[in-house]
């Protein structure tokens, strides 16, 4: 059996699909009747559009550029829904999200058309099973690709998998008859017994164990919860997987000259998230479905470190975008030591959470650590706690500045209309953000869309929703009865009671972004590009603050020492036992830390303090985190930040 795995628009143009990657090491490796391949159509679709590829392949309603070759007779209904769309987001969100007008859709709409027709026939050679995946708004255009395929070979076999596939499930077999067989759920065990069936003749496939077939997809119930047996389709040890195959992808990037940034995975499941193990639906950050319903597991240190190592070499490439959906909660530490020992100048992303402590985050940067996505969500402690996120606004003030102060870039997200959010968390927030947030990177605004595999979804009466439906937008620009058929990824929902009023929050982040981008391009003092920064002159600091001109504060001994303590999170127990041989409990708060908290200068929450001005280099920082920790054991704060029992 020859098989072809191929992504679609619109995976990220420069990097390889990991789905595919890991699936075709894996049969590779367990089924030697299987020849396979991976093929990243997506590449070459971006080699057509090139400059707005990018700006089209982050938004959700990229897919609306495949349904108008899906549904014709609809096409002008998408392509207005795209415009407006953007319009409205540029409005709402400001001058730093793309601008895309109608002649680029029309670009867009050309380049997928030219791609659909010259690619049907040339993949469809040679092949007995094509696979397909849905994660990156990847479903429309897989369709469209499905049904070209058939066209060119009925004898052809279809599969489809990912995320849209798994929530449109049996749906999307009743809907599109050129789809011969959808994988729900982790994919390994699932994809090769689909194909060892195939090869052994089994027509009859079991519904419940997520391998849909257009024999039993009638039998098969729509629900996302967890399946009865899900666990016996996860891949128990991860380091038992072979690494991910991306030869074919790597060479089409170097012919494309393209500097790709390599998938990682150290990790499935999310610490946070106990749904799978509790059963549990509230056991999450309310607003999540990334996890979906997988078990957290995570790959050794060993394996992670021997992975990178061999991968790197592999492809000649340092450059990593780790997948996990969480840090892991223990080892982080050995993790670290074991990147170091490899002796490589490593560049990669991580997902972190607000319980990472600075030292551990020089570690990350050591190590190559260079973008974050910190899991901020919100700025209200009141926010997060409706949130479910587990953290509160000093921790998360605290994470924003460490990263900031050692330029570890943060792509990080303030999530904005949460059902049931009240006025007074949306002036928590906005006084938050004006006064403090402000200090260090710009936080992303996104808006609170429904996710099928979401608490709030799952639970929406706990949260007020009601009239949950497929989004408007993709309403319009799909037939009337489609709508009414298929499951869909893409929900809008309505609310009881008034919305509460975000406007001022997205006012209050673009003055934000206008401030960082005005002192990034124009330092306003020796060229430091930030906001409020400090000199340590051993026995005095100078704060600096170059928001609004140049203003100075000057803190001069126990002044300074109390300030550099609250470098980490202090309680006020802990402040007045650190210094009570210098000065008394209610001198200390009247003389010291009340009016450092009246001249922002610091930050209180629930009697913990915490100083905000950053290092003025990161080698600075770096030098007073490490001799800070070698001199204490620093405590985490722990507030909300254990595990949900």
């Amino acid at each position: 059996m020859k098989v072809k795995l191929i992504s679609m628009p619109w995976q990220s143009f420069d990097s390889p699909s990991l789905a595919i990657g890991i699936l075709k090491a894996y049969v590779k490796t367990h089924e030697p009747r299987v020849g396979i391949e991976c093929v990243s159509e997506h590449v070459s679709v971006w080699d057509r559009l090139r400059d707005i590829y990018e700006a089209i392949s982050f938004l959700d309603i990229a897919e609306l550029i495949y349904v108008q070759h899906l549904y014709p007779e609809k096409a002008k209904f998408a392509t207005h829904n795209i415009i407006s769309y953007l319009e409205e987001l540029q409005e709402e969100l400001g001058p730093d999200q793309p601008t895309i007008r109608e002649p680029n859709v029309l670009r867009a709409l050309a380049a997928t058309r030219e791609h659909l027709a010259e690619s049907a026939e040339i993949l469809s050679r040679d092949a007995d099973l094509i696979g397909l995946t849905t994660t990156y708004a990847q479903f429309f255009s897989s369709l469209c690709l499905a049904r070209a395929l058939k066209q060119a070979r009925p004898s052809l076999k279809i599969v489809f998998g990912g995320w849209a596939a798994s929530v449109a499930g049996p749906t999307l077999l009743a809907e599109y008859p050129f789809v011969d067989f959808v994988v729900r759920g982790e994919g390994e065990l699932r994809f090769l017994h689909l194909i060892r069936c195939l090869l052994d003749g089994k027509g009859d496939i079991d519904a419940t164990s997520g391998i849909l077939s257009r024999e039993n997809f009638s039998r098969a119930g729509s629900s996302l919860t967890r399946y009865e047996n899900e666990v016996a389709w996860e891949v128990k040890d991860l380091d038992t997987l072979p690494m991910p195959d991306y030869d074919e992808f790597q060479e089409t990037a170097r012919q494309h000259s393209i500097l790709s940034i390599l998938p990682f995975e150290g990790s499935r499941g999310c610490w946070w998230d106990r749904r799978a193990k509790t059963g549990d639906v509230m056991q999450a950050c309310y607003f999540c479905g990334e996890n979906g319903s997988l078990t957290r597991r995570d790959k050794s240190i060993l394996r992670i470190a021997e992975e990178l190592n061999q991968l790197s070499s592999k492809y000649r490439n340092t450059r990593f975008f780790f997948t996990d959906n969480l840090i892991r909660l223990s080892g982080r530490h050995e993790l670290t030591e074991a990147i170091k020992a490899l002796r490589k100048t490593y560049w990669f992303h991580m997902e972190i959470r607000a319980d990472i402590d600075a030292p551990t985050l020089v570690a990350l940067k050591e190590a190559g650590c260079s973008r974050v996505q910190i899991g901020i969500e919100g700025l209200s402690t009141a926010y997060l706690k409706r949130l479910n996120k587990g953290t509160t606004a000093i921790r998360n003030l605290y994470v924003m500045r460490a990263c900031y102060e050692l330029e570890i870039f943060s792509t990080s997200n303030l999530i904005t209309d949460f059902p049931g959010a009240t006025r007074a968390e949306l002036e928590e927030t906005l006084f938050n953000i004006l006064n403090y947030g402000i200090l260090y990177t710009p936080l992303r605004i996104s808006r609170f869309s429904l996710d099928p595999y979401s608490t709030v979804y799952r639970r929406p009466g706990n949260f007020e929703v009601k009239n949950v439906r497929m989004k408007q937008r993709f309403q319009e620009s799909l037939p009337e009865d489609v709508c009414l058929r298929l499951n869909s990824p893409w929900l809008d929902f309505d609310v009881e009671g008034e919305p509460a009023d975000w406007a001022p929050i997205r006012e209050a982040r673009n003055q934000w972004h206008d401030l960082h981008k005005r002192i990034t391009e124009n330092p306003p003092y020796l060229g430091i590009a930030k906001s409020f920064f400090y000199f340590d002159g051993g026995d005095f600091l100078e704060l600096i603050d170059v928001r609004n001109g140049i203003k100075t504060v000057t803190l001069k001994s126990l002044r300074r020492d109390i300030y550099l303590y609250c470098m980490e999170i202090r309680s006020l127990k802990e402040i007045a036992s650190r210094f009570r041989d210098q000065i008394a409990e209610g001198d200390l708060v009247d003389k010291m830390l009340e009016p450092f908290c009246a001249g922002k200068l610091m930050f209180k929450e629930n009697n913990h303090y915490l100083s905000l001005a950053v290092a003025y280099t990161p080698a600075a920082a770096v030098e007073r985190i490490k001799s800070a920790s070698s001199r204490s054991q620093i405590r985490e704060y722990p507030a909300q930040d254990e595990l949900p029992k």
